[in-house]
């Protein structure tokens, strides 16, 4: 079948580069068939495929020239683009792109009335003498040093892309990048680094021979040489500014001792990554407002077992020290384990339980470049089931978080059903591959505690 790979780039004519154009990570997508699938909701309102990028409100640009073509070969209609003031994100808009070109003007003055309040907000703040503020105030401080982790397995592309954003960082205090590959099959990916980084001495590749994202994530946290502990997954581009917002999260309060970042897509140019943002809301569900979480900063009856506001496993940052003697990720959690996935939901969760903060910060962005062409899209949604309730099991499992469980479980048995009832609407009613993947998800569901128990005993033979 044939197959076009297509990389982001955009012309930005004036002012400082209003779009974070992804120009390195392709994408390959089936060139038959017609992608017009039109989804009517909060996260994706498009035809798709669109382009996708950012927009600055601030110094922003004067012409915006969209030159590439969609996957297959013709010009993109729409753009889905995150709104930017100084830096600071404050919503996603969906914008014509009319012969190939996006009106800035209209743009700019849709964007200043939809996002009236949170501009005024981020006026006050700014005046109001409070620390930290702002990114340039954080800039011409002394931000603490950061070890970057990236688990990888057999993907060098990736990587490469992830590398060349991290090393562009706009970060007064020295960093280290810390690539582990395990489960290694071929030497692709330390070739690839060795040839793009090998003269860098903030980049090392490191190599396990054992799988599982969580083992590669705690050999790196092992190494970690610095303060602050940020793991990335390596299908992440940040901004160059996403230490900056990292560092300003770990500021907002002493008891923080973990930041989230900001996730949303890259591309939005197939029915998968449609139905991902669709389902996981990646690119809205935490919001654009900086965030505290405490373990029980919340009236919401299931706090602290509702993650999606403060957990991203791709895009997050620990206290060193702390999550160190926390013992890091759980290995019997994860990609590359039977588990699959929990790993991410589980260790902010320890965290605020054991009585620290979490900040959300939502400068700190990172765009999610998943393809989704690894796998069948039901697999990924077996995969979102089962470490779910895999992580949920674990927690009943352990001294140290049943009681906390096991009062949230009333709560927690109503939310599942209606997510699950969400889901299988969204899935069922949008798509036509939908009911497979909905039935994928509940068996997933239904897998995951055997699956975790199974994964315990075999972790103590």
């Amino acid at each position: 079948m044939q197959k076009a790979l297509v990389a982001k780039e955009a012309i930005v004519v004036g002012g400082a580069p209003g779009v974070s154009y992804l120009d390195v990570v392709g994408r390959t997508v089936d060139s038959t068939g017609d992608t017009s699938f039109r989804r009517e909701d909060s996260n994706v309102e498009s035809v798709l495929p669109m382009w996708v990028g950012d927009f600055e409100l601030v110094g922003g640009p004067e012409r915006l020239v969209v030159t590439d073509l969609d996957p297959f070969g013709r010009p993109y209609q729409r753009a889905r683009l995150l709104i930017l003031s100084s830096g600071e994100p404050i919503g996603m808009m969906t914008v014509d792109v009319s012969n190939a070109e996006i009106d800035v003007d209209a743009v700019a003055a849709e964007a200043r009335d939809a996002f009236g309040p949170e501009l005024a907000a981020l006026s006050v703040a700014a005046g109001s003498g409070r620390e930290p503020v702002t990114l340039s105030e954080i800039s011409a401080g002394s931000p603490p040093a950061v070890s970057i982790v990236i688990g990888t397995r057999n993907r060098p592309e990736h990587v490469v892309a992830c590398l060349g954003r991290l090393c562009k960082q706009d970060y007064p205090s020295v960093f280290e990048i810390i690539v582990v590959e395990n489960g290694i099959v071929n030497d692709a990916t330390e070739k690839a680094v060795r040839l793009h980084y090998g003269t860098d001495e903030r980049v090392r590749y490191m190599a396990e021979s054992r799988p599982g994202l969580s083992r590669a994530r705690n050999i790196g946290l092992a190494a970690a040489r610095y303060p602050i502990a940020a793991f990335l997954s390596d299908d992440i581009l940040v901004e160059p500014n996403w230490l900056l917002s990292l560092a300003r999260g770990f500021g907002r309060d002493e008891k923080v001792k973990a930041v989230t970042g900001f996730c949303p897509p890259a591309y939005l140019d197939t029915p998968e990554q449609l139905m991902f943002e669709g389902l996981m809301s990646w690119g809205t569900r935490q919001g654009f407002k900086p965030e505290l979480y405490g373990a029980t900063s919340s009236s919401d009856p299931l706090h602290p077992y509702r993650p999606g506001k403060f957990a991203n496993g791709s895009n997050m940052a620990f206290d060193t020290a702390v999550f160190r003697s926390a013992g890091g990720f759980d290995e019997k959690l994860g990609p590359g384990t039977r588990c699959r996935g929990g790993e991410d939901l589980d260790a902010p969760i320890r965290l605020l339980i054991d009585g620290h903060k979490i900040a959300f910060e939502p400068a700190a962005v990172g765009w999610h470049a998943d393809r989704y062409d690894d796998r069948p899209f039901h697999q990924h949604m077996y995969t979102y089931g089962l470490g779910l309730t895999a992580f949920l099991t674990k927690h009943l499992m352990e001294s140290q978080t049943r009681s906390v469980m096991l009062r949230r479980i009333p709560h927690g048995l109503k939310s599942l059903a209606t997510v699950s009832d969400a889901t299988d609407d969204l899935l069922n009613d949008a798509f036509p591959i939908g009911r497979k993947n909905s039935l994928c998800h509940l068996w997933g569901r239904v897998a995951g505690p055997g699956t975790y128990v199974r994964a315990r005993i075999t972790s103590s033979d």
